[in-house]
This record gives C-alpha cells, sequence and structure tokens, in this order.
C-alpha cells in the first residue's frame, strides 16, 4: 500500500477501521469505482449509483442498517453499450429530471474497456421498469431479495 503516515489526523490503525459498507469485486464491478450520487426519487429512491471507469458502466447500490452497521449490494445499471467514454462524473439537472454524466475518456496510465473522448452524457428515467433485483436485504437466515415487478410468467416472457 505504500507509505503509511501515523502521524495524519485521520491516522487509524487497520484494526481499528471499520470495514466498508460494500465490497466491490475488482475486475467484475469495481476495478475502478468513483463519485457515488444519492439517488432522490422514483423507484430507486435512496439509493446510490456510481459509475465505473475500467468497466464503462453505472453501479447502483442499496444500503441498509443492521445492528448499528451500514452495509449494502450492488447491481449493474448501465452497462458499457450507451457510454463513448468512462463514466467519472455524475451531477442532477437544475430541474432533477436527469442525470449528467461526465465521461473522461482512456488515457494511458487509466485504461479502459470503452476507450472513447471525454463526452457528457444525459440520462432521463423513461419510466419503463426493467425486472431486475430491485433491493438485497439481510434476514436472519440469508437473504431476502426484491424485485422490480412480482416474478412470474410476464416477467420470464420478457428473456429475463
Amino acid at each position: 500500500f505504500g507509505f503509511e503516515n501515523k502521524k495524519g489526523p485521520f491516522y487509524k490503525p487497520a484494526l481499528e477501521q471499520k470495514p466498508p459498507a460494500i465490497w466491490f469485486e475488482h475486475k467484475v464491478n469495481g476495478t475502478s469505482p468513483n463519485q457515488p450520487l444519492l439517488i432522490h426519487k422514483g423507484i430507486y429512491k435512496n439509493q446510490l449509483i456510481m459509475g465505473d471507469h475500467y468497466h464503462c458502466n453505472l453501479l447502483r447500490m442499496n444500503l441498509e442498517k443492521v445492528d448499528g452497521e451500514w452495509q449494502g449490494a450492488c447491481f449493474q445499471m448501465l452497462n458499457s453499450d450507451p457510454f463513448s467514454s468512462t463514466p467519472n462524473r455524475l451531477v442532477y439537472s437544475p430541474d432533477s429530471s436527469a442525470i449528467y454524466v461526465g465521461g473522461m475518456g482512456s488515457v494511458t496510465a487509466w485504461p479502459s474497456d470503452c476507450g472513447g473522448n471525454r463526452t457528457i452524457m444525459k440520462l432521463t428515467l423513461t419510466g419503463n421498469k426493467e425486472f431486475e433485483i430491485l433491493a438485497m436485504r439481510s434476514v436472519e437466515n440469508g437473504f431476502e431479495l426484491e424485485f422490480t415487478e412480482a416474478p412470474g410468467s410476464s416477467a420470464l416472457d420478457k428473456g429475463n
């Protein structure tokens, strides 16, 4: 990890640090995560989204507090298809109707799957629901999954 600055104002020995609320599996969905943004309306209200520079995608996270500790799960929200550059910064439009995604482009020292030039993309919710996991919660004997719609024949017919 390099030099450990034990004199800094924020220094805590590793054993005193709290574990992260969400672990991102390197090379799967969190190789180079960046700025999170809180979603404040719609079906994903109170969840977070975040870009990943290397994989050129947006990740969605839901968090819950269990016995006083935050924990959560991570889901892919958008894959690399719509991105012509790496998603790096996320910000709401002035009226909160859209999210702007600032793309960095691939640089020699910080490669990515999508390459491309620097861009700004506008993401707008369409109101269409995809059949996917909305939230994952801890329960006494495992996990509980909440979906965006009830699993059934209509969800299976969509090829999901």
